[in-house]
C-alpha cells in the first residue's frame, strides 16, 4: 500500500491539470519528434549508468539491526527501477529544455 499511495496520488494530479505538450517556435513535428526520441535515448542511458553499480547480492532487501543485535527486512523491498525511471525522466525533461523547448498547455480548438 505503501507503494501505490504516490502512484494514486500522482493519477489523481495529473487528471486534474492540462494536457501539456513541448513547444519551440519554428520547429516542425519531425524535428520534435526526434529531439525527444533523442533526449529519451541518452537520458535512458545516463540513468542506467548511474544505478548500475547499487545492483548485486543483498542491495533489493533492505533492512537494519535493532539495539540488541537482531536483524529485521524491511517488510517494503528497494526497487531501483522505480527511482531510475523517475530519474529518466528528469534528464530527459532537462535535455528537452537545454534544447529550447518547453511545456505548454495543448492548444484546443474550442472558442
Amino acid at each position: 500500500m505503501r507503494r501505490l499511495l504516490p502512484l494514486i496520488l500522482a493519477a489523481f494530479l495529473t487528471a486534474c491539470g492540462p494536457a501539456m505538450v513541448w513547444d519551440r517556435p519554428f520547429t516542425s513535428d519531425a524535428a520534435l519528434h526526434a529531439d525527444q526520441q533523442e533526449c529519451r535515448r541518452m537520458a535512458r542511458q545516463q540513468a542506467f549508468a548511474e544505478s548500475w553499480p547499487r545492483f548485486g547480492p543483498g542491495l533489493w532487501q533492505r533492512g537494519w539491526y535493532d539495539r540488541h543485535g537482531r536483524y529485521y527486512r524491511d517488510p517494503f523491498p528497494y526497487d531501483p527501477f522505480f527511482e531510475r525511471e523517475q530519474r529518466e525522466a528528469s534528464l530527459s525533461d532537462f535535455c528537452m529544455r537545454a534544447r529550447g523547448y518547453r511545456l505548454t498547455p495543448v492548444q484546443t480548438g474550442t472558442s
